[in-house]
């Protein structure tokens, strides 16, 4: 599946880049992360361990990363493709004299999507954009558990794997400087959830990355730097 939406990436890519309008950036973001499933899944596996235990992390908002590369077809429209990483987990753990139990959950999600941008105002340097960004989740759900008692020790792990599709707006700002720009979004993405599976069949369990999400930008621009060639040769002329 993902060599599938690679070849899809990149023949999309092949028909859009001419011209020199083209821009490469990277972001760092902070998201919420519906996840709803998995942790109920926590709470109720505490309740049902034989000894005392309690959830201490229920995977919270947490940073992301990501970068991108768009071309502009026109003056107020860019196109390209978004590939984002999230990741966050969940702990339930017990601790005595006589020993100590942990089962941590940790899920990531690599995300390559489709992104379209509008620009809906602009002046001097500064512009109102507008995202709208479509995609898959494909995500990796790892359950490590180690249980430790006085000198003897057991530890067992097994994974699960999910495929989503999800759509992002977002609405933010920009800045150009040189040949360079910086943003600020902020948008919601909404992923369809999907059941995780192992190789032995599907689990009732969902895997839901529904959430806010904020993110500080920063690109490289050729239009920027077209801009700025003009400026020096029309200096020199």
């Amino acid at each position: 599946m993902v060599k599938k939406v690679l070849i899809v990436i990149l023949t999309f890519l092949g028909s859009i880049a001419t011209g020199q309008d083209i821009e490469v950036g990277l972001n760092i973001g902070y998201g919420g992360y519906n996840m709803s499933d998995l942790k109920a899944m926590d709470e109720q596996f505490a309740t049902e361990l034989p000894f005392p235990a309690e959830v201490t992390d229920n995977f919270p908002a947490w940073w992301n990363y990501g970068g991108y590369l768009t071309f502009g077809i026109s003056k107020v429209y860019r196109t390209g493709v978004r590939l984002q990483y999230f990741s966050t987990g969940g702990k339930v753990s017990s601790r005595d004299y006589s020993g100590e139990y942990e089962a941590v959950n940790t899920i990531n999600a690599f995300s390559p999507g489709f992104l379209n941008t509008f620009t809906i105002y602009r002046k001097k340097g500064f512009e109102l954009i507008i995202n709208g960004i479509a995609g898959l989740n494909f995500s990796k759900l790892k359950i490590s558990e180690r249980l430790q008692v006085t000198d003897s020790s057991s530890t067992s792990e097994v994974t699960y794997h999910s495929t989503s599709f999800y759509v992002e707006p977002q609405f933010g700002f920009t800045y150009s400087f040189l040949y360079f720009k910086a943003g600020l979004t902020a948008g919601y993405m909404l992923d369809f959830e999907s059941k995780l599976h192992t190789g032995d069949g599907y689990t009732t369990t969902k895997s839901n990355w529904s959430g806010y999400r904020i993110a500080m930008t920063f690109a490289f621009s050729m239009a920027n730097l077209e801009k700025e060639k003009s400026k020096d040769a029309k200096i020199w002329e």
